[in-house]
């Protein structure tokens, strides 16, 4: 009898692991509740390694390009159409974005966690021109499309509900030309963005697999 149950308990067990093997292989795609969204900073920070930081609030607006987004690296996944800084907030300096860059691409670059429960997604922004002016130097970035010039978005998702709950932008980007005491400089973005939401709402945006 007990060898009876411990053949029942196996063939459950594999059947179990059968059905999440076949969930998670399944899973190639991320599913958006919504295409529109808007995150706002208060701050995003700028360090640059002669130790000035400027600071300012900053709203990206913009897109996904379909509800359904491949897991694949470096895809296409929708744009940024509009970036507005807080110039009024600003500490440490000023930061302007050169509207004309827009819209800036945004890809896909894998995700955290382990399938099915991904903790964050991650996505690259690329074709962001930004000029930052403080004490030491007036200096000019651009977010290439590569792994090592980039803005790097961390978005944090709730693995019980699936709603993107933050934004962390990261990265590091060197200035277009010399501008700091005769030398290019290699900034660091830094800054989380609770106020990630569908565009002109306070609604949450979710993220599933499918």
């Amino acid at each position: 009898m007990k060898r009876r149950h411990h053949l029942i308990w196996t063939l459950v067990g594999a059947t179990a692991a059968m059905a999440l093997f076949v969930v998670v292989a399944s899973a190639r795609s991320l599913s958006t509740s919504s295409q529109q969204l808007r995150a706002v900073w208060n701050p995003l920070s700028f360090t640059e390694p002669f130790g000035g930081s400027v600071s300012c609030s900053l709203t990206l607006e913009g897109s996904f390009h379909s509800r359904t987004l491949a897991k694949i690296n470096y895809s296409l996944t929708g744009y940024i159409t509009r970036a507005a800084v807080g110039t009024a907030g600003c500490t440490g300096g000023e930061v302007a974005f050169l509207s004309e860059t827009l819209p800036w691409h945004t890809r896909y670059f894998g995700f955290e966690g382990t399938l099915p429960n991904i903790t964050r997604v991650l996505i690259l922004i690329s074709g962001a021109a930004f000029r930052i002016r403080n004490p030491n130097a007036v200096c000019l970035f651009t977010a290439r499309e590569n792994t090592t010039e980039h803005i790097l978005g961390r978005l944090n998702r709730n693995t019980t509900t699936g709603a993107l709950t933050s934004i962390e932008a990261g990265g590091e980007i060197t200035s277009n030309e010399a501008c700091a005491f005769g030398l290019r400089i290699r900034g660091v973005l830094s800054g989380t963005s609770t106020s990630f939401t569908v565009l002109n709402s306070t609604e949450r945006i979710f993220v599933r697999l499918i």
